[in-house]
């Protein structure tokens, strides 16, 4: 039996790989975030309560969310090129068709599904795509590709309001359909890399070894040690964080709206969330990469300081006034989306990075999916959007409560050579470890000096 690892050079194509997923992910992120921006336009055209125009602007935050588990697999079927191309056809295809919508539900699905699922193909090859080039560097780089999101926001927000101003909201949608398109040459740039063989395979342990009881006692921690690392991922990763985190940017602008503020600068508000966002990314990355701050500790703080600016917007009557929430959201909910792939490597490895991420923006995604709509029904209710950003600040904290646990409650890291390994690939790791089976190896003459890995937080 072979063990395959991916080879992560920092250097070389790798900038030029960097290069690529920090436009595709401003793109993606840049057409997600402006979605507050259509919110009014759909709104208005189709003549709809904010709990239903809430669903096509929450559909299209959550499905590309959603697409994860599926786009990790098509990754590790083919590479992150291959779905990379595959996304921006069906983006290209659902906001072409949306353009030409005259009903809510048939915007919904082209704009929210399949725009949602391309968009959503797009973004995990980009985040997936530098873990297999990048490893000391890891940090730094996916701090630089995320502030790709920040400067999305930052440009998008004007220009779709102009597009909007000039062509309509039906022709914003074409203008993001030939946008998008742009993936196919981006995600051209993501090779597959080479991935090498062990040089010498290492025979199978006997079957009788399953009546020993350190090997069983052996698969059972490891076992136990899996599950640990996926319950760790799903309370870091908490998708009560994401319930109220598309909020704020469904109708921050018709907050703006019914303070009087016109359309152009309250657009520009998302714009301030984009710069500030942007720089709290990369301020995020390289905090983390130097070990100047604990990765766990930047995400918990983030999340409290996030959602209490959110309870705080409430309170907030001035364009100045919400200008500065914009920027304190920015900078804050930049620290918690910039840890999320790191976090993800550091518990279970970069050859389980497409589907462990795919499987916490699964969760991620449902969870925005039904935050944005609860919160419209709830305005509906109140006739006010106060109640909306009380709800969207209490789960975004709660969302970094729950890691606390984790962090201060988790026992010292052990430093025997079983809780050292990482999880392992095959049988053949577990053979290196145990006494019965080293034995079994040094008698068939096999070298037995597999590389060994460990992942802690």
């Amino acid at each position: 039996m072979t063990k395959v690892k991916s080879f992560a050079p920092d250097q070389g194509w790798a900038w030029i790989v960097l290069v690529s997923s920090f436009l595709s992910i401003m793109i993606v992120d840049g057409v997600i975030y402006s979605s507050g921006i259509l919110f009014s336009e759909f709104k208005q055209h189709f003549q709809m309560s904010d709990a239903l125009t809430s669903w096509i602007v929450s559909t299209i935050g959550g499905m590309y969310l959603i697409v994860g588990p599926i786009a990790g697999v098509l990754i590790n079927r083919f590479s992150c090129r291959v779905t990379t191309i595959l996304g921006s056809l069906i983006a290209c295809f659902g906001f072409a068709s949306a353009a030409f919508a005259s009903e809510a539900v048939v915007l919904l699905v082209c704009y929210g599904i399949f725009g949602g699922i391309g968009l959503g193909m797009v973004y995990l090859s980009a985040c997936v795509v530098l873990g297999q080039y990048f490893d000391r560097r890891l940090p730094l780089a996916t701090g630089i590709s995320m502030s790709g999101a920040g400067i999305g926001m930052f440009v998008f927000g004007p220009l779709t309001q102009l597009l909007i101003d000039h062509f309509t909201w039906h022709g914003a949608m074409l203008a993001f359909a030939g946008m998008v398109l742009h993936f196919c040459i981006l995600g051209a740039t993501f090779i597959p890399v080479p991935r090498e063989q062990a040089r010498k395979a290492t025979k199978i342990c006997d079957v009788s070894l399953l009546t020993d009881i350190r090997y069983a006692l052996f698969c059972f921690s490891q076992f136990v040690a899996v599950i640990g690392k996926v319950i760790d991922l799903i309370i870091y990763d908490s998708p009560t964080l994401f319930i109220g985190y598309y909020v704020p940017f469904t109708f921050l602008v018709e907050v703006a709206h019914q303070q009087g503020i016109d359309k152009f600068q309250a657009a520009f508000l998302v714009s301030i969330i984009g710069i500030v966002n942007c720089i709290g990314r990369l301020i995020a990355g390289s905090l983390v990469n130097m070990k100047v701050v604990n990765h766990s500790i930047l995400f918990i703080g983030a999340c409290i300081i996030g959602g209490a600016a959110n309870i705080a917007c409430a309170h907030l009557h001035s364009y100045g006034a919400l200008a500065a929430f914009c920027a304190v959201y920015g900078c804050f909910t930049a620290c918690f989306v910039t840890m999320t792939p790191i976090i993800v490597v550091r518990l279970l490895g970069v050859d389980k990075f497409a589907n462990s991420l795919g499987f916490i923006y699964l969760l991620c995604g449902a969870a925005a999916l039904t935050g944005p709509p609860f919160a419209g029904w709830l305005v509906d209710t109140h006739n006010g959007y106060d109640v909306a950003l009380y709800f969207a600040g209490i789960f975004i904290v709660c969302g970094g409560l729950v890691c606390i646990p984790i962090k201060w409650l988790k026992g010292p890291k052990p430093t025997s050579a079983i809780n050292e390994l990482h999880i392992p690939g095959d049988i053949a790791v577990v053979c290196d470890t145990l006494p019965p089976c080293t034995a079994t190896a040094e008698d068939s003459h096999q070298e037995t000096n597999l590389p060994v890995e460990t992942t802690w937080l």
